[in-house]
């Protein structure tokens, strides 16, 4: 794959949350989805207060989806926890995933941006598994923070599992996250364009 070709990926990436779909579940370039380093910092460390402080709470139980302006969402209330586009199977697959883990906080770092998201239950990370899910094991002793093409990413070992563009902070802020919290997979509900992301134990 040519650089311009990864480059408009990962450009893509960045217009939402955070593509984990787009760098994880296809193939990446590079000797079987491992990529070259520029550089690399150690993480930092961060309070607890820093880790969490743009999060928005909700009730998993009333979770539920709802038709607006064309689009399924999820929501509790007035407050919108995930946007499905146009599908709604994604949508019920979603509340399906926050009823399993009773997930009820969705945090972000780098709002209002949103490079980076999780979603927690009862204040740690949701335990799996759940039938049928879709999943990436990795390591978070093994997670290393580097820089490629100007463009700082998280690591395991030499295969790239988050992309942060130029925001090294907001990869630092997330290592110390996943540290904290013991995620050890990354999975999602869903596909194509709108797909649900989430880190679990």
């Amino acid at each position: 794959m040519s650089w311009k070709k990864t480059h408009r990926r990962e450009k893509a990436c960045l217009a939402g949350i955070l593509c984990l779909w787009l760098m994880l579940f296809t193939p990446q370039s590079g000797h079987g989805g491992q990529e070259p380093m520029d550089g690399a910092a150690a993480p930092l460390r961060i309070s607890k207060q820093a880790m969490e402080t743009d999060c928005i709470a909700f009730a998993p139980e009333s979770a539920s989806v709802v038709k607006k302006k064309g689009h399924w969402e999820v929501v509790d209330g007035e407050t919108r926890i995930f946007d499905a586009g146009r599908d709604q199977a994604t949508a019920h697959q979603v509340v399906a995933v926050i009823h399993h883990y009773r997930m009820n906080r969705q945090c972000f770092i780098g709002w209002p941006d949103r490079y980076f998201s999780y979603l927690l239950a009862r204040g740690g990370a949701p335990s799996g598994p759940m039938d049928n899910e879709k999943c990436i094991a990795f390591d978070p002793e093994r997670l290393t923070l580097a820089k490629k093409n100007e463009r700082w990413a998280i690591f395991s070992g030499r295969k790239r599992l988050f992309l942060f563009g130029r925001q090294e902070a907001h990869a630092q802020k997330a290592v110390a996250v996943i540290h904290r919290h013991g995620f050890e997979h990354v999975c999602r509900a869903g596909q194509g364009k709108f797909v649900f992301n989430y880190l679990r134990r």
